[in-house]
């Protein structure tokens, strides 16, 4: 096996999970197929939540602390709420998800960017990229809904999405572990650190 655990997508999930992986011992290979830093459009609105999550250091990054909100539906009357306590945090993503990556890169993992995944072969093991094939143990799908892991045919299976402590009713529930949210490539190995 090259890797203990593939993750496939460097957004802040898929870089997340990378670095505590990595942290804990792990070898892990994070692929991302737009070469780092890359403009996201979207998704830069944090929750105070990202705090119980991240290491402080990301706060260096927030651009905009955010009080309150204003709603309105067809341009009438808005509904403006705000409070002295901050509700969420605001970052550009390209900067973020750079941030993010390279801490799973300084943990130990390796961070594949500009290397898009073309297909996740289970009976191989294999994620197979446009550079090679990579194999693990593991895979991490953080490449959304459209990509190459949620496209895969084994991940409707019920021990790609098992929490930690949990059983499925498939093959995982015989006494094998899984990663939380991570597709065990085949079901028949098991991995523990």
């Amino acid at each position: 096996m090259d890797y203990d655990v593939i993750v496939v997508g460097a957004g802040p999930g898929g870089s997340a999970a990378a670095f505590e992986l990595a942290r804990s011992g792990a070898r892990v290979a994070l692929i991302e197929q737009q070469r780092l830093p890359r403009y996201k459009p979207c998704g830069g609105c944090l929750s105070l939540k990202i705090d119980r999550f991240l290491e402080p250091d990301f706060h260096t990054l927030v651009e905009k602390t955010v009080y309150g909100a204003c709603f309105t539906f067809e341009g009438v009357e808005d509904f403006r709420a705000a409070t002295d306590r901050p509700i969420a945090y605001m970052v550009m993503r390209d900067r973020f998800d750079l941030f993010l990556a390279e801490k799973a890169r300084a943990a130990g993992a390796d961070l594949r960017a500009g290397e898009r995944a073309l297909e996740a072969v289970e009976e191989e093991d294999r994620v197979r990229t446009k550079h090679g094939e990579l194999s693990a143990r593991y895979l991490i799908g953080a490449d959304g809904a459209g990509g190459i892991v949620g496209r895969s045919p084994w991940t409707s299976r019920k021990e790609c999405c098992t929490p930690p402590g949990r059983r499925s009713r498939t093959r995982a529930s015989r006494g094998r572990s899984t990663i939380s949210r991570a597709c065990p490539m085949p079901t028949n190995r098991s991995m523990s650190w």
